[in-house]
């Protein structure tokens, strides 16, 4: 599916998610935990993630940090798994810190 919207739109029925190259505006982003507005006491203080993360076959995956963050990219995964056909590099200077939450 190919959507093209210029000013301002809504896009309803993304069930499968939404992949965007470009900038993106928006009155809400939900990174697929769970929307903490409205809730309140104990919830509040939850989070979740995932401990691992599948990089798909044809998908090429590039980690790039900049002086600016001292060369350093992190992530909560503990683990990536590459599939065949697959790339996934990190960059020359740039130093890749996983489980940094240490949950995993």
């Amino acid at each position: 599916m190919s959507v093209q919207i210029k000013g301002v739109g809504t896009i309803g029925g993304l069930d499968q998610g939404l992949n965007v190259v470009g900038v993106v505006t928006a009155t809400e982003f939900n990174p697929g935990i769970g929307s903490a507005v409205g809730t309140t006491g104990l919830e509040s203080h939850i989070l979740k993630t995932q401990e691992a993360f599948t990089i798909g076959a044809g998908t090429s995956v590039n980690i790039t940090s900049q002086d600016l963050f001292g060369n350093v990219a992190y992530t909560k995964l503990s683990q990536i798994n590459v599939a065949t056909g697959a790339t996934f590099h990190v960059s020359t200077g740039t130093t890749f810190v996983m489980n940094v939450l240490g949950v995993f």
